[in-house]
């Protein structure tokens, strides 16, 4: 960055002394890691209206991809779901979720008083299940490490489809995780999600025009060992960003 001919000495200095000053520790836990990524092209789904899906449904052939040089852990997270109504002409439907239930819980889900609630299983398709935890979305930074990630899922940096109902997280929500361990250069680990789903009046899926489909948002992460800036670095950081930041934008399904 420039400084103007009336910036005063003052300014220079503080700048200065901002970015030669000691790092703090990391603000977060985890980040959304740039390394990798959710690859979605092998996805299955475990059945359809024929046969019948009860109550759940289970989305395999996922995998979890290390693009670049070893990584010593890979967590995977999911943030946001939107359970589908293909009766809506946006079949994606709001739903919140809820650190008491465990789930993703609506009380109106149709618009006719049926509460839903959805819950998840992250399993790994490979032998040696791994274990499903949560993480609170409070402590996940966005790539940068510097802010949190979300927390809503109309953030650009995101590419959510701008028609798909907003859904915001707060700090507390503790959401559904696994820690996938380490990864070799350019490693793929499978996973998969069984969605189970609780309509308040006891219907199943098979019956009504809500077929147990979701389209999901997973994210990769990892540790968060970005030392946390002082004050005016962070604020270069964010200068600097500001023309070098790019989208991207993960499958959904």
């Amino acid at each position: 960055m420039r400084l103007s001919s009336g910036a005063t000495p003052f300014l220079a200095i503080a700048l200065a002394s901002g970015l030669a000053g000691p790092a703090s520790a990391a603000k977060f836990v985890w980040l959304d890691d740039p390394n990798s990524y959710p690859d979605f092209s092998g996805a299955m789904l475990s059945c359809g209206v024929s046969p019948p899906c009860g109550n759940s449904i289970t989305y395999s052939g996922f995998e979890a991809v290390n693009t670049g040089t070893a990584e010593a852990d890979v967590g995977l997270f999911l943030p946001f779901i939107w359970p589908r109504d293909e009766s809506q002409s946006t079949p994606q439907q709001a739903i919140a979720w809820n650190n008491g239930l465990g789930g993703w819980y609506s009380p109106n889900f149709d618009n006719l008083g049926t509460s839903l609630l959805v819950t998840v299983d992250i399993f790994s398709t490979t032998p040696g299940d791994i274990p499903n935890s949560t993480v609170l979305a409070g402590n996940v930074a966005d790539g940068t490490g510097l802010s949190v990630f979300g927390p809503s899922s109309s953030s650009p940096s995101l590419g959510i489809p701008p028609s798909w109902p907003i859904e915001t997280l707060a700090a507390t929500d503790a959401l559904p995780f696994v820690d996938l361990g380490s990864f070799a250069p350019n490693q793929e680990k499978p996973f998969g999600l069984e969605f189970t789903y609780a309509f308040g009046d006891g219907l199943s899926c098979d019956v009504m025009t809500i077929s147990c489909r979701t389209s999901i948002y997973p994210v990769t992460l990892a540790p968060d060992t970005v030392p946390e800036p002082s004050t005016w670095a962070m604020m270069l950081a964010g200068f600097s960003g500001l023309g070098l930041l790019a989208l991207r934008r993960r499958s959904t399904a």
